[in-house]
């Protein structure tokens, strides 16, 4: 695994730009080597196998496997954070058609169920699981990879993807499939660990211990994840390492508005705190898929 396969073909998976000096990894962990993007500051392993990915999700998803002891477990951090996320969703898009993908056992969409909201579906790459989310939610979930789904071309109002993006092999073409099922002004809501989190900035430890190979093959920062939903023609409306959600949540944004003075002022506050490095350990991002410009 040390080895970097075809160092001179490597391109940055978040921007697409050539990535100088491949052979000399940022750094090697569990024998995977993590590259740099110094373009869009993107962290990457080097050698993202496609099959070995999948290989993992099959034993995940096993009775006593990763996923099936972390996503069955009772965890009381998880509820809140869900909570937060459909009062970000909901500012903006209070009804429509939502799509959860990577649904789990589907507690984000049996939450999302009961704001009566939204007509849900979901997809799942683990079949049993993908049935227990559309049974615990009375959603449409489907299983199998996102390249193999079949939906409509523009007919979701929502696509969420919380803590999914950062297990893709090939990150932007994943999202542009997904983005073929948008609607124009809708959005596309993310989450994923957060590179620059405070705690990695003064702790190797905790700096050491972020890297999870080949669990995670994409590390974000803000950054990085702006530049490549640019690169596939999104908008950002929120990209939130910690604090500035609260505007969302505390309903002072309202999409397609002009903000008060107050809250532009309390906006670039939380703004300079996360310049100086005042971070939490996820990012979440609302991004805008613009509709074609007049012809």
């Amino acid at each position: 695994m040390n080895k970097i396969d075809n160092p001179i073909d490597l391109l940055c998976p978040g921007c697409g730009v050539p990535i100088s000096n491949p052979t000399n990894p940022h750094l090697v962990k569990n024998g995977f080597p993590i590259v740099r993007c110094r373009h869009c500051t993107l962290q990457f392993l080097a050698n993202r196998n496609p099959g070995l990915v999948a290989n993992l999700y099959q034993t995940y998803y096993q009775e006593g496997g990763l996923y099936n002891l972390r996503y069955k477990a009772d965890d009381p951090r998880r509820g809140p954070m869900f909570e937060h996320w459909l009062d970000i969703i909901e500012r903006i898009k209070p009804n429509g058609k939502l799509l959860d993908v990577g649904s789990a056992y589907g507690e984000f969409l049996q939450r999302a169920a009961n704001r009566r909201k939204w007509d849900l579906f979901g997809v799942e790459i683990d079949p049993e699981a993908a049935k227990q989310a559309g049974v615990a939610a009375q959603a449409d979930v489907r299983s199998g990879r996102i390249e193999e789904q079949t939906f409509s071309r523009e007919y979701f109002d929502i696509v969420t993807a919380f803590e999914l993006i950062e297990h893709l092999p090939d990150p932007r073409e994943t999202i542009r499939r997904m983005a073929e099922w948008l609607k124009p002004e809708g959005i596309f809501c993310v989450s994923t660990p957060n590179l620059n989190k405070l705690k990695n900035r003064i702790s190797k430890r905790a700096r050491d211990s972020f890297y999870i190979p080949p669990e995670h093959l994409l590390y974000f920062n803000r950054r990085a994840l702006r530049t490549m939903f640019a690169t596939l023609g999104f908008k950002p409306l929120l990209i939130d390492a910690g604090s500035r959600s609260l505007i969302y949540k505390l309903g002072l944004y309202s999409h397609g508005k002009q903000s008060s003075a107050t809250t532009r002022r309390l906006e670039a506050f939380l703004r300079l705190g996360q310049g100086f490095g005042i971070e939490g350990f996820q990012i979440v991002a609302v991004f805008l898929k613009p509709a074609p410009e007049a012809a």
